[in-house]
């Protein structure tokens, strides 16, 4: 759970028990992305993003131990056409207070969709919504997809 958080423009941090009120997502003109405004006890307002409400709504109540054999999976290709593909072994789970389960690698925490590889070899892509019977199929269909991206987007 986070304790503390900074302002948009990272000029000021604050406890988040310090916030009474956040408003709804907002966006500038010209400016990529949103922010939410938030009402500290003081009175004062401060802008803060999406993500950091997220976090705020939905905090972590536990984080759980891995067995052995998980790894989040991820393939794609770069826009000079390279492809990419690894692994990362899950070392734990982060469990939300809604239930959502995020895994834990030696990176940090994959948060949002990802694909995650079953000890029995099968990956899972909440992303896609898909089932793919091993890693080598999992690749497959996302350098694929990645293919067809990027021919749309130059086509």
């Amino acid at each position: 759970m986070i304790r503390f958080v900074d302002n948009t423009n990272y000029t000021r941090s604050f406890a988040t028990s310090e916030i009474v009120e956040i408003g709804e997502a907002k966006s500038r003109a010209g400016r990529h992305g949103s922010w939410h405004e938030a009402k500290l006890r003081d009175g004062t307002h401060v802008s803060i993003y999406p993500d950091t409400v997220a976090e705020l709504s939905d905090p972590v109540v536990a984080v759980i131990p891995a067995t052995a054999g998980y790894s989040t999976a991820s393939a794609g290709r770069c826009l000079n056409g390279e492809t990419w593909s690894w692994r990362e072994t899950v070392i734990a789970w982060r469990i939300r207070a809604s239930g959502d389960v995020e895994p834990v690698t030696i990176r940090g925490i994959e948060t949002g969709d990802c694909a995650v590889e079953l000890p029995s070899g099968e990956v899972w892509s909440a992303l896609d919504e898909a089932h793919y019977d091993n890693f080598a199929a999992f690749e497959k269909a996302q350098l694929e997809k990645a293919g067809a991206t990027k021919e749309a987007d130059h086509g």
